[in-house]
């Protein structure tokens, strides 16, 4: 778990889940930990994916102390798949009352499908059997993201067998098209994650990593 109040020093603490909660001395992996606020108990809830025993992946969760240096719940299972087949790489978006998430499936045919509940913690249903990547290659690593001064939403997935990225564009989080030809990389992230940062943020980290170019978009 790592937090900043500058994104450029940061502190982190590790949590090995076998040994914090006992009841998961079984775990063989903790994959892909991502975190949202949880506007109504006024804390951070962190989810992963997490293989225990001879079970598949599952999606937990749990909620951070308030210093974000442990957690203070112990993992519940976040995400309850029909198929009861593996689930990784989640990602929680709230949009329009309702909370969207976003897995990779590891069933007959892995790939990207969404759950939707009204409520952060439980009562996800799969929301159709369709898959939201627009490739036949592998994918993981699903990350969503709004557009500034827009309505719509871009879901980015890694296409690992690749080394790149392929962006998608949708405006009710439900239907996307690819946008290969509007989005140019120099660089190869794994699981990246976008987020808004400010004018000054942005002129800090640039100082700070002393890029060469500076794009407003």
């Amino acid at each position: 778990m790592m937090k900043s109040t500058n994104l450029i020093d940061w502190k982190s603490t590790a949590i090995h889940v076998p040994t914090v909660f006992p009841e998961f001395s079984t775990v063989l992996r903790v994959w892909a930990p991502q975190t949202i606020y949880d506007d109504k108990v006024k804390k951070y809830m962190v989810y992963w994916s997490m293989k225990t025993g001879n079970e598949p992946d599952k999606i937990y969760y749990a909620y951070a102390n308030k210093d974000f240096t442990g957690f203070e719940t112990h993992p519940k299972q976040l995400f309850f798949s029909p198929t009861n087949k593996a689930c990784i790489d989640a990602e929680i978006i709230k949009f329009k009352d309702k909370y969207h998430l976003f897995f990779k499936t590891e069933d007959q045919k892995p790939g990207i499908k969404k759950a939707v509940s009204i409520n952060l913690t439980e009562g996800y249903q799969l929301e159709s059997d369709q898959y939201l990547q627009q490739t036949t290659d592998p994918v993981e690593g699903a990350g969503v993201f709004k557009l500034n001064n827009s309505n719509d939403w871009i879901l980015m997935y890694d296409l690992y067998t690749k080394g790149k990225y392929q962006f998608t564009i949708s405006n009710n989080l439900s239907d996307f098209k690819a946008i290969d030809n509007e989005v140019t990389m120099d660089f190869h992230p794994r699981h990246g994650t976008v987020m808004p940062i400010t004018d000054k943020e942005a002129k800090a980290l640039l100082g700070k990593w002393k890029s060469k170019e500076v794009k407003t978009l």
